[in-house]
């Protein structure tokens, strides 16, 4: 089953994402704040991580490198929920250099980022298969 961090500082939002990423079949951890989601991330070993990118208290390219070191998964995908911009594209465009494998604006419908992670989930290295269970 795939991990997923969602770092949403909206209550209601967040119950409400990780509900249908729950009804998705993810596993979900949640936290209100980067530092929650830092923590958890280092806890739960998530493969995506969506996370409101106007709440990380440092530079996005620094929170994307500081939560896949605490995941333990140089290859999480990170999903940036955007505030509201005049040029979503020139945002958009600048999550991804900063780190993010995608980005959506923070208003996306709970469905919507399903939708991301589950085309994230498709990039994923495939999962290491244990030595006992190769034919022989």
């Amino acid at each position: 089953m795939t991990r997923v961090l969602l770092v949403e500082p909206d209550a209601a939002r967040r119950d409400r994402t990780a509900l249908s990423l729950r009804q998705a079949r993810f596993e979900v951890r949640s936290s209100g704040d980067a530092e929650g989601g830092l923590r958890l991330a280092s806890e739960a070993c998530p493969d995506v991580a969506v996370v409101d990118a106007s709440l990380v208290p440092m530079p996005l390219h620094e929170f994307a490198a500081a939560v896949r070191a605490a995941a333990a998964n140089p290859a999480l995908q990170l999903v940036a929920l955007l505030a509201p911009a005049p040029d979503a594209a020139r945002a958009y465009h600048a999550a991804i250099v900063a780190g993010a494998d995608d980005a959506l604006p923070a208003t996306a419908e709970a469905a919507e980022v399903v939708e991301a992670v589950r085309a994230r989930e498709r990039r994923l290295p495939p999962a290491p298969t244990s030595a006992g269970s190769a034919a022989g």
